[in-house]
């Protein structure tokens, strides 16, 4: 943010004045990679970007955090009321939020105040869990989800610190489900080649040929979800009960009998 501008600038005056050497100055600012909570930048995924900003108990904390953002940024917000004027967090998140996510005790004190400024697109919800949920549903490639509450974390938390962990582990969960689909796709195609390989040397004189086919195919199945990924969750939800019956409807095909028959088996592709 263009606050740290400030920051930096002071502690190279700082450091200058006491002696240190432009070297050194020079590499500890570019080795620096920020301090957790703070705008700390956690991961993109499918082209939006989630940075924490737990450390953002007061609304001033906050506005520098929105203002380190230009557009398209989805605020999580809210929790211990410190019985303060939140004006001027609506004044920073201006033609720069795009929907507002909300929890804790003074929720519905955002919410009041952000319809008095004109958003519409809110969200009230229990807890941290539920938030970023809410959040990646409408999140689309090119957005910002930030965690930057302009509220207390007593009431649902022990401390910012704690506040902040949970929303990161919420947010990096999504890099376990791709992991363990990683896995199990390696698995199986590992399954076929050691179930297949003396039909492939005997039919194609290679041991790899159908653990190869599997291998293109899972390629392709990969793309097609990087494809499908970046495009807003609302739609699939819209949508969720004309694909579920397009999915049984393809499930049914296995049992017609289409395709040329190989090893007593119905095959669409040869």
């Amino acid at each position: 943010g263009y606050h740290n501008y400030q920051n930096v600038l002071f502690c190279v005056t700082l450091a200058k004045l006491i002696g240190i050497n432009d070297d050194s100055i020079r590499q500890t600012l570019m080795t620096f990679s920020g301090v957790e909570h703070r705008l700390e930048f956690v991961r993109e995924m499918s082209g939006v970007k989630y940075y924490n900003d737990s450390k953002g108990t007061n609304v001033d904390a906050s506005v520098k955090a929105i203002e380190s953002f230009d557009k398209n940024v989805i605020i999580l917000a809210g929790g211990y009321d410190k019985k303060v004027s939140l004006d001027n967090f609506f004044i920073a998140g201006k033609n720069k939020f795009k929907a507002l996510v909300l929890m804790g005790q003074t929720r519905d004190l955002f919410e009041k105040k952000a319809r008095e400024y004109g958003f519409e697109k809110i969200f009230l919800v229990d807890d941290m869990k539920q938030a970023v949920t809410q959040a990646n549903q409408i999140a689309e490639s090119g957005d910002v989800v930030l965690l930057s509450p302009a509220s207390a974390s007593w009431g649902m938390y022990n401390n910012y610190e704690e506040r902040g962990n949970e929303f990161k582990e919420l947010v990096k969960n999504g890099k376990g489900i791709l992991y363990i689909t990683i896995f199990l796709t390696i698995f199986g195609i590992i399954m076929v080649l050691s179930s297949s390989w003396p039909t492939a040397v005997s039919e194609h004189r290679a041991w790899y040929y159908y653990g190869l086919r599997q291998g293109i195919f899972a390629l392709l199945g990969f793309i097609f979800m990087k494809f499908t990924s970046v495009f807003n969750n609302e739609n699939y939800k819209k949508n969720a009960l004309w694909i579920y019956i397009f999915a049984i409807l393809l499930c049914m095909l296995v049992f017609t009998p289409l395709g040329k028959e190989i090893n007593y088996a119905k095959r669409w592709i040869k």
